[in-house]
């Protein structure tokens, strides 16, 4: 999602371009939450994962982001700023858990960042009985296939049995966990 730029490693990788995009988003929101892909064993993910290497895990340096609510997630930790005493509601991996945490702390328009399907469909999904934002909205793709999503407005068009039938639909046609029919998408 992000390229890798004049990054020579990825202490530039993480300094130049990520650190960079998260700052910049902070300048304009009042809360970023990061959330990275969890490789459970013996799932296809982990296979993924296996073929592309370890690496180094790196901690960020802490930063004072004064005003300003910073959430990460890795797979087992979650890591808050400003300090918070209980995080049993941000589970690693569950995107919307953290949408529905954000609501509770007064958030009304969240937007969901994002180059995967999967979160696409699942946010079209629970929208009516679970997100319980105002105004979600997707920010969806890379390059010239970027947009944004209205997550509030499909929900709607759709009407809300299609909505809640997505998952089962997308599980079948190509979801990250199951296999799709060969050619069809």
């Amino acid at each position: 999602m992000l390229k890798p730029s004049k990054s020579r490693n990825f202490d530039d990788y993480a300094d130049l371009v990520f650190c960079t995009y998260i700052r910049k988003h902070l300048e304009t929101v009042t809360r970023v939450d990061v959330v990275w892909d969890a490789y459970i064993d013996n799932s296809l993910k982990a296979t993924t994962r296996s073929k592309r290497g370890k690496g180094i895990r790196r901690r960020l340096a802490q930063q004072n982001f004064e005003e300003k609510v910073v959430v990460a997630i890795n797979a087992k930790d979650v890591l808050c700023y400003p300090p918070r005493d209980d995080v049993s509601s941000l589970t690693p991996f569950r995107i919307m858990l953290h949408v529905s945490d954000a609501v509770k702390h007064g958030l009304k328009r969240v937007m969901i960042r994002t180059v995967d399907t999967d979160v696409a469909v699942i946010a079209v999904s629970l929208f009516r009985d679970d997100i319980g934002a105002d105004e979600p909205w997707l920010a969806f793709g890379s390059g010239k296939s970027f947009r944004y999503i209205s997550i509030h407005d499909l929900p709607n068009a759709l009407g809300i049995e299609r909505s809640h039938t997505l998952p089962v639909f997308h599980a079948f046609t190509g979801c990250d966990t199951v296999s799709s029919f060969a050619g069809k998408g």
